[in-house]
């Protein structure tokens, strides 16, 4: 098959010999890149592969990309396409900054054997605009003090040149990673190991991921955090006071979990008091009454 030309006579003597593996189609973010996932198997041979990929038009079938002569590629691809070997028998086609003209079908061919001729496949890429969905995962409680681990994720179509992930909580190392999904499809990962606080409760965790295009998208989970009683105060009910008054003390503090009891502490010494109400009752105060707590 060549640029401008379209060769139907399958080669069946060696059919036999030859085998193509991809998958029937991927999807590209736009302004980003995508990778064709291809293996090939071939007579044997000392020759090195002449990997092309050939994009289908309306009548011919063009060249976007050949290992032996950059220069064949159209002027729009010449620039935006590189094979990206994985293994011995790669024929992957890596298309940096995706276009929407870039939708459509694409065969490839090693050593003048293409797939289509081979036995009718051909690969399509269709290019979307919007990029995967971020996915969190962690706990939807958490309790202070004891670590957590959160989770992000996304997919995307690009092996070599991932999305970056990043965190709104910067002071966590994050772990990073990838895997391979299948038929062209990644996902990239990054987990934190987070020490709830609670000052963080009713807040959000971000995860936000940046494409090769600089495009970038962000998900958010709220983080829900169970916490003892925090700034604990005490007030005095009584605007003005005199000896021998009776006086109302009142504790407050900030919880997440029901207060179902207080515990009151006389002079500084803290002894223990019986009372378990917000509200405890001071009788016939003096300039000599112990600190309550």
């Amino acid at each position: 098959m060549a640029a401008g030309n379209r060769r139907d006579t399958a080669k069946e003597a060696l059919g036999q010999h030859w085998s193509f593996s991809f998958p029937q189609s991927i999807q590209a973010l736009k302004g980003s890149c995508v990778e064709i996932p291809c293996s090939y198997t071939r007579p044997r041979t000392l020759k090195p592969p002449k990997v092309v990929w050939y994009r289908e038009g309306q009548r011919y079938y063009y060249t976007v990309f050949n290992s032996q002569d950059r220069r064949a590629a159209l002027d729009t691809y010449v620039l935006r396409t590189k094979h990206v070997p994985d293994a011995i028998n790669s024929c992957n086609l890596h298309i940096s900054n995706v276009r929407s003209d870039d939708e459509g079908s694409y065969i490839p061919e090693v050593d003048d054997t293409d797939a289509y001729n081979l036995n009718g496949t051909t690969m399509r890429i269709t290019v979307i605009d919007a990029p995967y969905t971020i996915n969190l995962q962690g706990p939807t409680v958490m309790t202070e003090g004891i670590p957590v681990a959160i989770r992000c994720s996304v997919e995307h179509t690009c092996g070599s040149d991932p999305p970056t992930l990043r965190w709104n909580k910067r002071q966590y190392l994050p772990r990073t990673g990838k895997q391979y999904i299948s038929e062209g499809r990644w996902e990239a990962i990054s987990e934190i190991t987070y020490s709830p606080t609670y000052e963080d409760d009713e807040t959000e965790i971000q995860c936000s991921a940046t494409y090769p295009n600089g495009q970038t998208s962000h998900n958010a989970a709220p983080l829900n955090i169970i916490y003892p009683p925090k700034n604990i105060t005490v007030l005095i009910r009584q605007k003005e006071i005199q000896e021998e008054d009776d006086v109302t003390l009142s504790c407050f503090s900030k919880s997440k979990l029901e207060i179902n009891s207080y515990q009151w502490f006389k002079g500084v010494e803290k002894i223990r008091l019986s009372d378990r109400d917000q509200e405890i009752t001071v009788r016939n105060v003096s300039w000599l009454t112990e600190p309550y707590s």
